[in-house]
């Protein structure tokens, strides 16, 4: 079957259609995309298999990575059983095909990979390989270093929905530049970009919106953790042991906790083994007081921080929720995804999960 659409997506649907495992008793009735922004899914996929018809609801991911997975599986957790989730993407490799399999996710690629699991249809392909051409994630000002500080700087804006007019999504472009340390010729362009694509709207106020919300945040936690978090690395240390990090004072002018450590403060869950501090350079004092011993090894990691002045950024000696949420999800730590879904639950879940 092949799609009468020429767009990017439907494209890569046609291409993971026709690549897809020949099975017996089943065949494709018609895709239909979903028109911008009225679902939360790309599509729907209307199937036979043994004259039974099934749909599935169709998530377009080019680049497959944790950071989308987990925001899919919990998706499909809230999905009644009747109408499954199906993943389209460009190459899912044998690891990311187990954890999809594992987590009941159906999934076809361009490569011919697949898993299909509903009712009695049970098929699941790994480890076809083939030559493609992935999306640049560098293309686009969104995704490159200043878009990924804006796109933050609106998404943990406390202002974003308890006072619209207030936002700094409306602020005029100078003060937006003080605040999120930007060129103003770089904002304009940025803002405009995501008009384009759909995520900024202005109603007949004059005041803008951020809407589509959970597929930008999937945009930024793939740009900021393939992009901007690698360039973000000063120096790593060695810790002198386990619990340092407790009786450990940081200066939330100098160092903010992020990741594990951030996490753990912030839910009193995950017993921290990764030790993340976003600063400009950490204090001798600092360094002295707890021991921290320079090695490329270590397990105490210094990131400098990218969000300008936002005081927001902060929350409390640690950062925001969302950049803590980011750096568990990004570090493919099989044991930080559940206390990821906790800090998404207390403190990101209105954000993205509104009418907008």
């Amino acid at each position: 079957m092949r799609i009468r659409s020429e767009n990017s997506e439907s494209n890569l649907v046609n291409r993971a259609l026709e690549a897809a495992p020949q099975i017996q008793h089943f065949k494709v009735i018609s895709y239909t995309p979903s028109p911008s922004h009225e679902t939360e899914f790309d599509g729907m996929l209307s199937v036979e298999y043994k004259a039974k018809a099934k749909r599935l609801w169709v998530e377009i991911k080019p680049n497959l990575h944790s950071a989308i997975i987990h925001r899919l599986v919990e998706l499909e957790q809230l999905r009644p059983p009747t109408e499954p989730i199906l993943i389209v993407s460009e190459l899912v490799s044998p690891n990311i095909a187990e954890v999809l399999r594992r987590a009941n996710l159906n999934f076809l690629d361009a490569a011919g990979n697949a898993n299909l699991s509903f009712g009695d249809l049970q098929v699941f392909v790994t480890g076809k390989r083939r030559k493609i051409s992935m999306p640049d994630l560098k293309r686009g000002r969104v995704l490159q270093r200043n878009g990924l500080v804006l796109v933050f700087a609106f998404l943990t804006d406390p202002e974003l929905d308890r006072n619209p007019r207030n936002a700094l999504l409306n602020q005029p472009l100078r003060r937006i530049s003080e605040q999120a340390g930007l060129s103003l010729g770089s904002i304009g362009q940025i803002i405009g970009e995501l008009e384009e694509q759909g995520y900024v709207i202005e109603e007949s106020s004059r005041e803008r919106l951020l809407i589509d919300r959970r597929k930008l945040l999937e945009k930024w936690m793939t740009g900021y953790t393939e992009l901007l978090r690698p360039r973000l690395r000063l120096q790593k240390y060695r810790s002198p042991s386990s619990e340092w990090w407790r009786s450990a004072r940081a200066d939330p002018d100098n160092a903010l906790w992020g990741g594990e450590v951030a996490s753990a403060k912030m839910t009193d869950y995950l017993k921290p083994e990764i030790y993340t501090l976003y600063s400009k350079g950490l204090k001798h004092d600092f360094i002295i007081r707890n021991d921290l011993r320079v090695s490329q090894s270590g397990d105490v990691e210094v990131l400098r921080p990218f969000w300008g002045n936002l005081q927001y950024a902060k929350w409390d000696d640690c950062t925001h929720p969302l950049l803590t949420y980011a750096d568990l999800i990004g570090s493919n730590i099989e044991r930080n995804l559940e206390t990821a879904q906790r800090v998404y639950d207390k403190f990101l879940r209105p954000v993205f999960y509104t009418n907008r």
